[in-house]
């Protein structure tokens, strides 16, 4: 597997702005239809069975804690291009999984508990070099935009050709498209942002992806990653990642 990087196109419309993606990658740049791609992302939570017990009788914390200890969550990727090799992610830890692993979380219900879910439904698309993966995310019932994973096939390390990549997403995606990646950027002091209360910097405009070099730069070391080298594990905590910081899951 190559370097590669994943966005969520945050202000996408549904099944128009796919068609319209996937009518440019096959159409604009005459890349091959491989297939279907499909990702299940689930959230399970600690069961605190000790904090839930004093919360039920009423009993205080311990003296000197004035708050539950940090909840831990577990998160589990699977992805159809490689069905049997999951991954999951518990609080800074992330891991290859095998696909009876999930079985064995639902069994224990004394300490995790499910909680929520997503799905990403769409295609992966082949054109030489690049390999795109685009679909509709779905949480819940609601759609949340489309998410897209790019892949540069001749390069392992994405510090190599990250201006390349944002170079390739400048051509395929709309100018004004709003994109979300796992790197939260660096705060935009711009009018613009001052005086819109609903902005969170949590995205950028394809058109500042060449400033942005920041939200091209997953922190793999923070979960004992490689940085030096990109494979399917870096891929899931992307995916983990962007869907802890955009509240998906």
């Amino acid at each position: 597997m190559g370097a590669s990087t994943v966005f969520r196109w945050v202000d996408a419309t549904g099944s128009s702005s796919l068609t319209h993606l996937t009518d440019r990658i096959t159409k604009h740049f005459h890349g091959t239809n491989v297939g279907r791609w499909n990702i299940s992302c689930k959230l399970y939570r600690e069961v605190n069975l000790a904090a839930a017990e004093q919360e039920r009788l009423g009993q205080p914390l311990p003296a000197g804690q004035t708050k539950p200890p940090p909840e831990k969550f577990l998160m589990f990727l699977t992805d159809s291009t490689c069905p049997a090799r999951p991954h999951a992610m518990v609080n800074e830890t992330i891991v290859h999984v095998d696909r009876e692993f999930e079985l064995i979380v639902q069994k224990m219900k004394n300490l995790w508990s499910f909680r929520q879910s997503s799905q990403i439904d769409g295609h992966e698309f082949d054109l030489g070099d690049f390999s795109i993966k685009a679909g509709n995310i779905i949480v819940g019932t609601s759609s949340k935009g489309v998410v897209v994973e790019i892949e540069y096939r001749p390069c392992i390390d994405l510090t190599s050709c990250r201006r390349l990549l944002a170079e390739f997403i400048e051509l395929l995606l709309p100018p004004a498209a709003r994109l979300s990646f796992a790197v939260t950027p660096k705060p935009d002091t711009s009018a613009a942002d001052q005086d819109d209360p609903t902005s969170t910097n949590r995205s950028v405009d394809v058109s500042q992806l060449h400033d942005r070099n920041d939200v091209l730069s997953p922190d793999y070391a923070r979960v004992g990653l490689n940085e030096r080298y990109c494979g399917p594990i870096h891929s899931a905590y992307q995916f983990f990642t962007l869907f802890r910081k955009d509240g998906l899951l």
